[in-house]
């Protein structure tokens, strides 16, 4: 059977007090705020010329 790895969610993990545990996903509010400051990062640089 073919998988394709870009369709599996990789599971992302985080150790406390020497457990591993499922870390929570972002929130929306988070995730929110996280694209508006990529937009104004990619807005400064673009035009830009790269070195």
């Amino acid at each position: 059977m073919y998988n394709n790895l870009a369709y599996q969610e990789a599971w992302r993990e985080e150790l406390l007090d020497g457990k591993v545990v499922a870390m929570a996903p972002a929130s929306a509010g988070h995730t929110y705020i996280a694209d508006g400051i990529l937009s104004i990062f990619r807005h400064y640089l673009s035009g830009r010329s790269q070195r």
